[in-house]
């Protein structure tokens, strides 16, 4: 049988959530979710999730691949950037259970993922996969730039025996939305990716900005 290689593009992000009175430091983001469960269910039958984005040379840009490589997930994939780190996120909980995301990502790494002198050989590369997935929302911060690298890859890959899936986001509250750049591209981002998808999934949550 041969083995199928699948590639999972987005941002993974520093996590912030107070907990019992302390804060609490992780590492979070919906891809990352994806290609950690994509790569425990898949071990035992000859599957490589290979993640693809943009780090630091940071501490934490190095805890990030440390993990990821102790689950299995392939990293060869993973561009660093210079004088750049991952984005930050903060959860904050309400007296209902209500979640809300806080960011601070503007300069993050995985915003330049499409724009570094190795991006070219990264897009070359992802063509020898069977499978690609990414998600509206962790796309929807690259530089205008990277977004036309991006979608000009993805339609490409329309006509190639890769298959794509994508993932597009409704946003609920948008809370300070106008501080938020990437909300008020994400439906335009999201109708683009599913033009190019074969496979095409939706989820919603709520989302506010610092």
């Amino acid at each position: 049988m041969k083995s199928l290689n699948i590639a999972v593009i987005g941002e993974c992000m520093v996590e912030l959530q107070k907990k019992e009175g302390q804060l609490k430091q992780s590492f979070g983001g919906d891809t990352l979710n994806t290609a950690l469960y994509l790569s425990r269910l898949t071990k035992a039958h000859d599957i490589k999730t290979s993640y693809v984005t943009a780090l630091g040379n940071d501490p934490f840009s190095q805890e990030m691949l440390s993990a990821w490589q102790e689950e299995g997930i392939d990293t060869s994939l993973v561009l660093s950037v210079k004088e750049r780190q991952p984005g930050i996120y903060y959860i904050e909980t309400d007296e209902t259970g209500e979640r809300y995301f806080h960011y601070w990502r503007n300069e993050a790494a995985a915003k330049f993922l499409f724009e570094q002198n190795e991006s070219p050989l990264l897009v070359d590369k992802l063509y020898s996969y069977d499978a690609v997935y990414l998600s509206g929302i962790t796309l929807a911060i690259l530089t205008e730039e990277g977004k036309t690298q991006l979608f000009g890859f993805l339609e490409r890959l329309r006509h190639k025996v890769v298959r794509l899936f994508s993932i597009t986001t409704t946003v609920l509250n948008c809370g300070k939305a106008a501080r938020m750049p990437c909300l008020g591209t994400l439906r335009s981002l999201s109708t683009q990716i599913s033009h190019c998808s074969h496979l095409k999934m939706s989820k919603c949550f709520t989302v506010t900005s610092i």
